[in-house]
């Protein structure tokens, strides 16, 4: 089995769709369903069920993407450690909506100012999303002020926000220290 192999077979799980992951991926069709079946017949199962026309991941095939991801992974290292002395490659980061327009844009430029030599891909979107992306591999770190809620994540807590109310001044809030009950029962922006 190839890298390449590897790579379709993560692609096809991840759209579940072998048109999608050929578009994606630059190939054709006919080359993206021979890799997926050179791999089962090379592994002896079945990493997917073909239901009418569609593609459904089966367990073992979860279990072979958890393998096939770790592995592109390594290797993608490993390329980025010693493919030449400089620091250098692509850095895919995620944000969610507030983070990626308030901070993010301030982390970038530092970042680029050090490491003037990585490309980096930034994707702003909701904490959800920018949470699924990274389960699926296709991002290598991301920034979020959401809750994320899977155990297969590492966290690690950048920085506190704290936020102050404001109203009107003829509010009947106004001037008052108020319950978070009762502060949630208004009507907010």
């Amino acid at each position: 089995m190839t890298l390449r192999h590897f790579r379709i077979f993560i692609e096809v799980a991840s759209t579940g769709s072998i048109t999608q992951a050929a578009r994606n991926l630059y190939l054709t069709q006919p080359t993206v369903s021979t890799a997926v079946r050179e791999l089962e017949e090379h592994y002896g199962t079945l990493f997917f069920d073909r239901i009418n026309q569609r593609l459904r991941i089966t367990g073992e095939g979860r279990r072979f993407l958890d393998y096939a991801r770790h592995f592109i992974q390594m290797y993608d290292e490993m390329e980025l450690a010693f493919s030449n002395s400089g620091i250098s490659g692509i850095l895919r980061i995620g944000a969610s909506t507030n983070v990626g327009i308030s901070y993010l844009p301030r982390f970038m430029q530092l970042f680029q100012e050090t490491y003037p030599h990585v490309h980096t891909q930034v994707h702003i979107q909701t904490t959800a999303q920018t949470e699924a992306m990274l389960l699926n591999g296709a991002l290598d770190l991301a920034i979020v002020g959401g809750t994320i809620r899977s155990e297969q994540i590492a966290l690690t807590p950048l920085f506190q926000e704290h936020y102050t109310a404001i109203c009107a001044p003829g509010h009947p809030m106004a001037e008052k220290t108020v319950s978070i009950n009762a502060f949630m029962k208004e009507p907010l922006l």
